[in-house]
C-alpha cells in the first residue's frame, strides 16, 4: 500500500504546483509571448521541371498511360484532337495535333475531362506546362507552388 495521505503532503505537492505555474508564468512575460506566430515559410526548392520527376515504375507507368488513354478519348469526345499519349522514363505526355502546343482554349476544353475522368492515378500529377504548352502526367518530387499568406480573417 501507499503512504497515508498527509495534510504536509498535500501542503507539499500544492506549493510545488503554485511555484511551478509561477515560473510558468515569469517565463512567458519576460519572454515574450507572441499573439502571432513568428514562422517564417520555407523557401521552394530550387528544381527544374526535369529535376523535379521522379521516375515512374512499370505499375506506375501503365496506370499513368491507362489514365491519360481516357482522358485523351474523353477529350476526342468534347472535339479537341489530341495525340495518342508519349511514354517516357519518367512521365506520360499528351500533346496538340501533330505535336503542336496546346491553346488556352483547348486546355480549358481538355480540363473539362479532369471532372469526368477523375484524378489521375495516386502520387501523380497532371499539369499543362507553360513552358512547351503539353500535358504532363508525372510523379513530382518537391511541390514547387509558391507559398501565398493567408489574408487576416
Amino acid at each position: 500500500m501507499g503512504r497515508p495521505v498527509t495534510v504536509a503532503r498535500v501542503l507539499r505537492l500544492a506549493a510545488s504546483s503554485a511555484a511551478g505555474a509561477a515560473a510558468a508564468l515569469v517565463a512567458i512575460v519576460s519572454l515574450g509571448w507572441s499573439a502571432t506566430p513568428q514562422a517564417t515559410p520555407l523557401p521552394r526548392p530550387k528544381l527544374s521541371l526535369r529535376e523535379n520527376k521522379r521516375p515512374l515504375s512499370q505499375a506506375d507507368l501503365a496506370a499513368a498511360a491507362a489514365w491519360a488513354r481516357r482522358f485523351r478519348s474523353c477529350a476526342a469526345a468534347r472535339n479537341l484532337i489530341l495525340t495518342e499519349p508519349t511514354i517516357g522514363e519518367n512521365e506520360v505526355v499528351i500533346t496538340g495535333p501533330a505535336g503542336q502546343r496546346i491553346t488556352a482554349a483547348q486546355s480549358q476544353k481538355a480540363f473539362a475531362c479532369g471532372v469526368k475522368v477523375g484524378d489521375p492515378p495516386p502520387s501523380l500529377t497532371f499539369a499543362l506546362l507553360a513552358s512547351d504548352r503539353q500535358l504532363h502526367l508525372y510523379k513530382p518530387r518537391a511541390c514547387l507552388l509558391p507559398a501565398v499568406e493567408e489574408p487576416p480573417a
